[in-house]
């Protein structure tokens, strides 16, 4: 069933390395729309190059759910010649895949024209209000979510969150099996922590910050320096993040210094590149999430 499927790979370690592309293919095929989504957020997280050429097929498959297709765009570099397609779409898609393309199509070369259509695909994603509370003003921060017109999408929430070109949570944090298991897991974050307290470890994520989260100031022999977290250590070799939200290797025999920092990798701007209805409804789903 889907459910063992689901339960084999969220428990499965390191599978990011350790499973194919080529086999979670046919589970692509399943008659549950959501587990199907489900799979293209495991195979777009992916070590093999082989998931490139199954998310561009899901992405430009007419017969594909919407859903479908905006979640493998999420993890697709986008190609230049990926500009006309996606506008085409994007003009009788719903408003998610509207919201995905013209996040995807930020990163392109445009034309004026084309820059104009994607700025209108834009405002799908909400308003942005140029003047906001201070990260450290809570209160602040609970009115102003409060004012933002309209009632909180926790579909649209979730689509946030498991954004790699908005949220960016699941590079450390993982939520119904979807996600790295780095940072503490989040499926039931409501259940353990007060709204107050969520909205804080986003707004000021290192001030709560507990010493197995720390970050560490990374000295390697060709004298780069680097904030970074660690992800996994495996032989001789180590797994970082940095600021940028890029991963990468080290072997251990490259490593200077390393300085334990009590620091958050999660950066305090993250509210900041959201919209008001993106970083509204991130909130409103984080605070219901107990499973």
């Amino acid at each position: 069933s889907s459910e063992i499927k689901r339960l084999a790979l969220s428990i499965l370690p390191d599978r990011e390395r350790n499973v194919l592309a080529r086999e979670l293919q046919p589970l692509l095929l399943h008659k549950n729309l959501a587990f199907r989504e489900w799979i293209v957020n495991i195979l777009g997280t992916l070590r093999d190059q082989g998931r490139l050429p199954i998310l561009r097929s899901l992405l430009f498959d007419p017969d594909q759910a919407e859903s479908v297709r905006a979640a493998a765009l999420e993890y697709l570099p986008v190609e230049q010649t990926y500009v006309e397609p996606l506008l085409k779409i994007a003009a009788s898609a719903e408003a998610r895949l509207q919201r995905t393309i013209a996040l995807a199509l930020q990163e392109a070369t445009l034309t004026i024209e084309d820059r104009k259509l994607v700025s209108q695909l834009a405002e799908k994603r909400g308003h942005r209000t140029p003047q906001r509370p201070a990260f450290g003003d809570i209160n602040g921060w609970n009115k102003f979510l409060d004012s933002v017109p309209g009632k909180p999408d926790l579909n649209h929430g979730r689509e946030v969150f498991l954004s790699p070109r908005l949220g960016s949570c699941t590079l450390c944090h993982r939520m119904d099996g979807l996600g790295s298991m780095a940072g503490p897991d989040l499926s039931s974050i409501s259940s353990t922590q007060s709204p107050d307290y969520i909205l804080e470890s986003i707004l000021q994520p290192s001030r709560n910050v507990a010493p197995r989260y720390d970050c560490f100031s990374l000295q390697t022999t060709d004298g780069q320096t680097r904030v970074v977290f660690e992800l996994m250590e495996r032989g001789e070799t180590h797994t970082y993040v940095g600021f940028d939200g890029r991963t990468f290797e080290i072997k251990i025999e490259d490593i200077a210094r390393r300085d334990r920092l009590h620091v958050s990798i999660m950066p305090e701007g993250l509210l900041g590149k959201l919209t008001d209805e993106e970083a509204r409804d991130l909130l409103a789903f984080l605070r219901t999430k107990n499973r």
